[in-house]
């Protein structure tokens, strides 16, 4: 399908997109962190201690500690909140600036952390698939295109979310003044389901809509969980 044909239903889409917009309040935070590779171990074990102090606040919905495969010194903590009061409360000033400060001894490149709300997501999900892949791409394309790139998002959605071995699919949109940049969090039941998706039709055809629209090149990262 070309995007002239999404045109004329994306005000549609992009209707019921606002309207589960507003009535979510909840925060969803990406805070991609590139350590040395050879301190990932100790890395690894700060970041996820730093993690389970904020599963202990108020409003917290989800905190997932994700490491890069085949990059083992760069991470991404995912962190849900309830709605922005809890995550201004809960998780609090001097501790967003904590995880930096632990980290400076084995940094090799500054943290980038991305604040979003919800496009289209399902409740946040504590389970952990043993062979689990975890997929986070940040797409964006110029703000002038950006309610072309929501409905092709939107209608996106359904399509992955039915595919085999797909346990999750959410997209998440950044906050003003950055809302044409989104970030796709998936989850896979193994390795194979996801490189069998990216020869599905639903991908193919995404991919043919997007790249026309895309600001920077699509930036796909594949993670597995950090215990803890």
């Amino acid at each position: 399908m070309k995007i002239g044909v999404w045109l004329p239903v994306a005000a549609l889409l992009l209707a019921g997109v606002a309207a589960r917009a507003g009535s979510d309040a909840r925060v969803f935070i990406a805070t991609y962190l590139d350590e040395q590779p050879s301190h990932a171990p100790a890395a690894a074990s700060m970041i996820a201690a730093y993690a389970r102090q904020l599963r202990g606040k108020q409003g917290s919905l989800e905190v997932r500690v994700l490491q890069e495969v085949g990059r083992p010194g760069r991470f991404v903590l995912l962190e849900s909140w309830a709605d922005a009061a809890s995550r201004r409360n809960g998780a609090g000033l001097d501790e967003a600036a904590g995880l930096p400060a632990r980290l400076r001894t084995v940094q090799r490149s500054p943290q980038d952390q991305r604040i979003h709300h919800v496009f289209d997501a399902e409740a946040s999900s504590s389970a952990t698939l043993p062979d689990a892949i975890y997929v986070v791409t940040h797409l964006d394309v110029p703000a002038a295109r950006r309610g072309e790139a929501e409905g092709l998002l939107q209608a996106f959605v359904a399509g992955t979310r039915a595919q085999r071995g797909c346990e999750r699919f959410d997209i998440y949109q950044q906050d003003e003044p950055r809302q044409n940049h989104f970030t796709l969090l998936s989850v896979w039941t193994h390795r194979a389901t996801f490189d069998a998706y990216g020869g599905s039709a639903v991908w193919q055809q995404f991919m043919g809509d997007i790249t026309p629209l895309l600001g920077a090149p699509l930036d796909e990262r594949i993670y597995h969980r950090v215990a803890g």
